[in-house]
């Protein structure tokens, strides 16, 4: 849709009066901005700081004279200058709707796929001496209406192990 805005930008860079049908230019980027009608003029005051290295020339030859080469093509108008706004509006536009998609795409998919963190429960600081399973599963049918524990698993604060193990398999 966005290359569809910009037709008429590619047939007016493209065209004899832009920059009379851009010859000498690649077939791949026909259409673009280059301008290639271009002269060189006299430029009274200008420095070598004001231009790229191709499109300025001193000479001593003529006397002290400095050359700069000026663009013939009409450049950017307001049609083309409002075609590319719009071309960037419709873009951002499309990236907020894919990211909405997406986001949207995100939550649908991790509702349909289950894991066990979609039904585990994790106690911090339980009391020291509650190890027991059952003494769980009794805990949350009391204090949880309707609640139904199917496994209960118990797993001890157990960073001292993990740490002991991983410098065992270092020395190993």
């Amino acid at each position: 849709l966005a290359g569809l805005l910009n037709v008429y930008n590619l047939i007016q860079f493209g065209s004899d009066e832009y920059s009379e049908g851009q010859p000498g230019v690649s077939t791949l980027i026909k259409g673009s901005a280059i301008c290639t009608d271009t002269q060189w003029v006299p430029c009274v005051g200008c420095e070598s700081t004001y231009f790229a290295f191709a499109r300025y020339a001193p000479t001593t030859s003529l006397g002290d004279f400095t050359f700069a080469l000026k663009n013939n093509c009409e450049g950017v108008t307001y049609e083309r200058g409002i075609i590319s706004f719009s071309t960037l509006f419709l873009i951002l536009i499309g990236i907020i709707v894919m990211n909405l998609y997406q986001k949207r795409k995100e939550v649908e998919f991790d509702e349909d796929e289950q894991t066990a963190q979609d039904y585990s429960v994790r106690i911090q600081n339980p009391p020291h001496d509650a190890t027991d399973p059952e003494e769980w599963r009794r805990f949350f049918k009391k204090n949880f209406n309707g609640a139904h524990a199917t496994v209960v698993t118990i797993a001890l604060d157990n960073d001292h192990l993990l740490r002991a193990l991983r410098e065992r398999r270092e020395c190993v």
